[in-house]
């Protein structure tokens, strides 16, 4: 099978999927997407203001509805949002029709970067009413099979520097691809 021309980083909130995005964008010369972003845009309000006004359910759909989009796009690097694998759907157009990442990160340090992170208000309103790290918990073990089963390699994002990360995506991206860099 030939590898998509298009990237997709998976993984929890605060997981460093639009940190690393843009570095491996620009390295491969392509567009970095972040979709909470586009949604943000396309809604004219904040992820937590809308998901008020029209629930879950609808924000998932509005999320399927852009990946898919996003993938008849060639050429772009996206940062998904955390939840995205929760549609069987999106699990295997993320394999089909991207080479998927999943940057995997511990739960204290997702809980760490959610505490620092100005977003975390506006952009990450809560899944399930509880503590930071009662939801993180729950949810990260439930979602756990599902970046696996998304993604075509799976890296420890708080194990390494942002850059080395942006790097060992782009090897294992051109290692799949066949690219070689000497070459110009």
């Amino acid at each position: 099978m030939a590898v998509p021309p298009r990237l997709a980083l998976v993984g929890f909130r605060a997981s460093g999927k639009s940190t690393v995005g843009p570095l491996v964008a620009r390295s491969l010369g392509w567009v970095f997407v972040d979709m909470d972003e586009e949604l943000t845009r396309s809604f004219g309000d904040s992820i937590a203001a809308w998901v008020e006004r029209f629930g879950w359910a609808r924000f998932r759909q509005e999320e399927s509805r852009l990946l898919e989009r996003l993938s008849r796009q060639t050429h772009i690097v996206v940062a998904t949002g955390g939840g995205v694998v929760e549609s069987a759907i999106n699990r295997e157009r993320l394999q089909k029709d991207f080479f998927s990442v999943w940057l995997c990160c511990r739960l204290e340090t997702i809980c760490h970067r959610l505490a620092l992170d100005d977003k975390t208000a506006t952009q990450r309103p809560s899944l399930t009413g509880q503590s930071t790290i009662q939801e993180t918990a729950e949810v990260l073990q439930q979602r756990t099979p599902w970046y696996v089963a998304s993604a075509h390699l799976v890296l420890e994002a708080d194990a390494f520097p942002l850059e080395l990360l942006a790097q060992k995506i782009l090897q294992a991206y051109e290692a799949s691809a066949g690219f070689d860099r000497t070459v110009s």
